[in-house]
Parts: C-alpha cells; sequence; structure tokens
C-alpha cells in the first residue's frame, strides 16, 4: 500500500511540475504577445502624432497665407477708402466752383 501512496504521490508531483513548467511557458508566450502588441500600439501613435503634427503644421502654414491675404485686402480697402473719400473730395470742391461759376455768370 506504501508503493501505491509513493506512486500516486510521484505523479501528482510530476503532473504539478509539468503544470507548472507549461504554465510558465504560456506565460512567457503571452508577454511576448502584449509586448509585442504594446510596441506596434506604440508605434501606431506615433505615426498618428506624426501624421497630427503635420497637418497642424500645414493648417498654421494656411493660416498664415490667409492672415497675409487679410492684411493685404485691409490695406487695399483703405487705400480704396482714401481714393474715394478724395474723389468726392474733388467732386465737392468742382460742385462749389461750377456754384461759384454759376453766380458770377449772373
Amino acid at each position: 500500500m506504501l508503493i501505491w501512496i509513493v506512486a500516486f504521490s510521484g505523479t501528482i508531483a510530476i503532473s504539478a511540475a509539468a503544470f507548472v513548467a507549461v504554465a510558465v511557458i504560456w506565460l512567457r508566450k503571452l508577454r511576448m504577445t502584449v509586448l509585442m502588441t504594446f510596441a506596434e500600439t506604440a508605434a501606431h501613435q506615433v505615426r498618428t502624432a506624426q501624421k497630427l503634427g503635420d497637418a497642424v503644421g500645414q493648417l498654421q502654414k494656411q493660416q498664415r497665407t490667409y492672415e497675409q491675404q487679410l492684411h493685404n485686402l485691409a490695406q487695399a480697402n483703405l487705400k480704396l477708402r482714401q481714393e474715394l473719400t478724395s474723389v468726392a473730395h474733388q467732386l465737392e470742391q468742382a460742385d462749389l466752383e461750377a456754384l461759384r461759376g454759376d453766380r458770377t455768370v449772373h
């Protein structure tokens, strides 16, 4: 009977050692899979961040272009207003002189 207990205990010990060995191998493989997944995810995040950075840079460049165009339009608007004011002033002067000329003619 003692031999059966020893054999049963040995079988259990070998089974437990095999289970632990398989578990360790499985955990190592799982760890490698998780690390590879994290590395791929991190690389993807870096690529996405680079694309976003490039897009932001492009948008900033467009914004500067639009700001320059807006500035140019504002300057053109100011120049046109000044010219219109000058023309209006010249027309007023011409009207006044025409009125003065009409008075002197009568």
